[in-house]
């Protein structure tokens, strides 16, 4: 969604609001249709922010404001856009791997696909994939409950770079760090506003993510 224009996002965002009507409560409980894996097709902002950690980033952050006016003045969105200017990195594939029993609780794992290129005729670019582990919880019609756990650094290369050599396989303890800032901020919520055999859409905040069944 980043790289649509104004006219393609409204038509993406129309089908979207046309598919979401056809499905008034998508039967989150029911293992068989939610667990499996997902794969982003569209996201209206970062694909990054597929992943629970900066949902529950942003609910640990929420009324903190920075004073630099180059930046939103949100805090965790002048942070995010630090972030996504980060240079010589690309995101990739994301996907989220549900996985859930028929008292609707289990686990979600996001992962995304960043590649790092500085001199590519040197040093091809290198992959590594940011991994966020949640559990996952029934939250009411259509609405689930997510508890990140764990965001941690899962197959690797990065460390061909000098300055990462100590990132390979680290973890951050997610759960722990959120809850220190803000207690509950942890436990962030998820809509799923449509949910087929083979189409997801889930929302969280005004974040809209769409998701084919498949790796």
């Amino acid at each position: 969604g980043q790289f649509a224009t104004q006219i393609q996002t409204a038509d993406i965002q129309s089908r979207i609001l046309d598919l979401e009507s056809t499905q008034t409560e998508p039967n989150t409980e029911k293992s068989e249709e939610l667990s499996g894996c997902w794969k982003l097709i569209y996201s209206s902002e970062d694909p990054t922010r597929q992943s629970p950690f900066f949902w529950a980033f942003r609910k640990a952050s929420e009324g903190m404001k920075q004073p630099i006016s180059a930046f939103p003045n949100d805090f965790s969105e002048a942070i995010f856009k630090i972030t996504d200017g980060i240079p010589f990195s690309t995101v990739g594939k994301a996907t989220q791997d549900i996985n859930i029993d028929a008292n609707g609780v289990g686990v979600l794992v996001s992962r995304v696909e960043v590649k790092l290129g500085v001199f590519d005729a040197l040093l091809p670019p290198q992959i590594g994939y940011i991994q966020t582990t949640a559990n996952i919880t029934s939250g009411g019609p259509g609405v689930s409950d997510v508890i990140v756990d764990k965001t941690e650094i899962k197959d690797s290369s990065w460390e061909q770079f000098p300055l990462l050599s100590g990132v390979k396989d680290a973890v951050f303890p997610s759960y722990q760090v959120f809850e220190r800032v803000k207690p509950g901020s942890s436990t962030v919520q998820m809509s799923t506003s449509y949910l087929s055999e083979n189409m997801r859409i889930a929302r969280t905040g005004d974040s809209i993510f769409v998701y084919q069944r498949g790796s």
